[in-house]
């Protein structure tokens, strides 16, 4: 097994070398108290000031997975549902999705109806942890869904003969023709803090059976260049991009490397492009500017929910505190924050060793009267109003 490690698991491996530590995390995290303060929902934003029209429902799947969903239309955050164990993942042992876990919580939560619906699955970066279980579920319950990310995602999805052929944002119009079922969003459709992406409609990629209402709202997604801070002790596991196609899935947890690295805007639009909603997502942390949208873009709408994760946080000077304060949200959902080396549970722990007191500081000195953060408990289902 030594001769198969890459030096960075070398080194993760020589500071961790028995799995008895890996239980060990696990109990240090149930054992200590944290402040995060989980919320197992329902839950309902504020008031409209003229009425809440229609509603948003986010329900939260753990990690940094979410199901985005208003009306017959859905967006899906890249879910993990698979669990493997911290050996397990610093050993490079071999792991493939498992696919018991993934029947088991869509069954048990009653999660078929809402996956049923999803158009679109966006993919922030291509690490296990949120890439893993992708192929199937978009296989086995969305259906005609497509899937967006970066380049090393789509070499990597290419691996997956059921996914091909794998599309780019410079041909998006060729998707139905083509059955295309993965898109990597191509550089020049990626903004930064000063440039502007490119706005991709999610409704093209619905079936072509699906008549457009043009009275109706609809999502549109924007990228954003971002990045990923080292995981602990200054290592960053699965580093590195993949830059050809593959010809079968990895079969390691750290064969799904890191990649690039996107934040999104996702708007409800009128159709006259008039954002009704507007929800920033980002699954890992980052030192600012990186996911940073331009500033112009959130004059001409307000950030009403920001998804955000904790993990790794303290390893990034100043975060998210200047996130928050960047983007100014209604509200903040703080995810990535449970122990996802542990099956879900209500009230969960934490990820091991995470400073949630400090993170608890760091979120509420970035709160204005007009804003607030939560943490929820995976399968937790939140309504916020599409306001009249």
């Amino acid at each position: 097994m030594d001769s198969l490690r890459t030096p960075v698991q070398a080194a993760v491996v020589a500071r961790v070398r028995s799995r008895r530590w890996a239980a060990a995390l696990g109990l240090v995290a149930v054992a200590c108290t944290h402040s995060l303060h989980p919320i197992p929902g329902p839950f309902v934003s504020g008031v409209c000031s003229r009425g809440c029209g229609q509603v948003i429902t986010m329900t939260s799947l753990g990690v940094a997975g979410f199901i985005i969903r208003y009306r017959d239309q859905a967006i899906l955050t890249a879910p993990l549902f698979s669990r493997p164990d911290f050996g397990t993942v610093i050993d490079n042992s071999p792991y493939v999705a498992d696919t018991a876990a993934i029947k088991r919580a869509v069954l048990e939560h009653g999660l078929s109806d809402d996956l049923a619906h999803v158009q679109a699955i966006l993919v922030g970066h291509s690490h296990y942890d949120h890439l893993l279980d992708v192929p199937f579920i978009e296989s086995r319950y969305t259906g005609k869904a497509t899937i967006y990310g970066t380049p090393t995602m789509g070499y990597i999805l290419a691996g997956d003969s059921m996914l091909r052929p794998i599309g780019h944002t410079d041909s998006l119009g060729e998707r139905k023709a083509t059955r295309t079922r993965v898109v990597v969003i191509d550089s020049d459709y990626v903004g930064d803090s000063a440039n502007d992406g490119k706005w991709i409609d999610i409704d093209e990629s619905r079936g072509e059976d699906s008549v457009p209402d043009s009275s109706a709202l609809h999502f549109r997604i924007m990228a954003f260049r971002s990045a990923h801070g080292p995981n602990f002790i200054g290592i960053t596991l699965g580093p590195g991009k993949v830059t050809a196609p593959l010809r079968t899935l990895p079969s390691t947890i750290q064969g799904w490397k890191l990649g690039e690295v996107y934040a999104y805007l996702i708007d409800l639009v009128d159709r006259h492009d008039t954002t009704r909603f507007r929800i920033y997502f980002r699954d890992a942390v980052g030192q600012e500017p990186n996911g940073f949208p331009p500033r112009h873009i959130l004059l001409h709408a307000r950030v009403d929910v920001a998804i955000i994760c904790a993990g790794n946080f303290d390893n990034m000077q100043g975060y998210p505190t200047s996130l928050i304060e960047y983007l100014h949200p209604t509200w903040t959902i703080v995810a990535h924050w449970e122990n996802f080396f542990l099956e879900p549970s209500s009230n969960p722990p934490p990820v091991p060793y995470m400073n949630t007191g400090e993170l608890a500081r760091r979120l509420n000195k970035a709160l204005t009267d007009t804003t607030a953060w939560m943490t929820p408990e995976p399968y937790a289902r939140f309504r916020f109003c599409v306001c009249n």
